[in-house]
C-alpha cells in the first residue's frame, strides 16, 4: 500500500467496488456524451447521472439502458462537474490535515460502527477514526 495517499488514489479505490457500493462520484462516457454518476443515498430508488457541463440528470438504469439517448431532466443547479468538486472538497481537506497518512484495507473496517465512523471508500484511514471518534 502507497505510503503517500492522494485523492485519485482515493477515486480510484472506490471504483473497485460495484457501483451500488461506491461513495463517490464517478465519470463514464458512451455514445461520446460524458456524465458523472452521483453515488445513490440509502433512501433513493436509483442512481442519477448528471451531464459534466450542463445542469440535467437521468436515472442510471436509463444511462446504463440507453447511453446518450437517455432521457435527462433538468436540474435547478447541479452540473456532474459540481459533484465532482464538491466530493473532492473534503477529501482534499482530511489529505492536508493528515487524516489519510496511515490507511488500512476495507477489509478491517468496522462494519456494526454507524456510517459516521465508515470512511468513504475502499479504504480506511486509521488517524480519521481516531479523530472522529475522539
Amino acid at each position: 500500500m502507497a505510503d503517500h495517499i492522494d485523492i485519485d488514489f482515493i477515486f480510484r479505490a472506490d471504483r473497485e467496488n460495484s457501483p451500488a457500493e461506491r461513495s463517490l462520484p464517478w465519470e463514464e462516457t458512451r455514445d461520446g456524451d460524458a456524465v458523472v454518476v452521483e453515488p445513490k443515498p440509502h433512501w433513493a430508488d436509483d442512481l442519477r447521472a448528471f451531464r459534466l457541463d450542463a445542469r440535467e440528470y437521468c436515472y442510471y438504469a436509463d444511462w446504463s439502458r440507453s447511453g446518450a439517448r437517455a432521457r435527462f431532466y433538468g436540474h435547478i443547479d447541479t452540473c456532474g462537474d459540481d459533484l465532482l468538486l464538491k466530493a473532492r472538497a473534503p477529501i482534499v481537506r482530511e489529505i492536508a490535515e493528515g487524516h489519510w497518512s496511515s490507511i488500512i484495507p476495507v477489509e478491517f473496517r468496522f462494519r456494526q460502527h454507524p456510517p459516521s465512523l465508515r470512511y468513504r471508500v475502499g479504504l480506511i484511514s486509521v488517524s480519521g477514526l481516531k479523530h472522529q471518534s475522539g
